[in-house]
């Protein structure tokens, strides 16, 4: 079961997530003007979500505490450009 100290790490490191691919991923494309650019910044994101990965204790729930996160993000991305 979660508590609510997993649920407050899911919920900000979703948002992390979300304010990283808003403000990082996309600014390598308002800056340089190259549509393809967007992915080289996008090893911020991939940072972000090994951390998540790493900083759930103990091997029980991890995968559903990471899943959950996840789907968060992806229901925060849908509207972007990312998306």
């Amino acid at each position: 079961m979660l508590n609510t100290k997993d649920l407050s790490l899911i919920i900000i490191l979703a948002v992390v997530g979300f304010v990283m691919t808003l403000l990082v991923a996309q600014a390598a494309t308002l800056l340089t003007g190259i549509p393809g650019a967007n992915y080289s910044l996008t090893i911020v994101l991939a940072i972000v979500t090994g951390f998540s990965l790493l900083i759930y204790e103990g091997n029980e729930g991890r995968r559903w505490r990471f899943f959950a996160q996840t789907v968060l993000f992806a229901i925060l991305i849908m509207p972007t450009r990312l998306g």
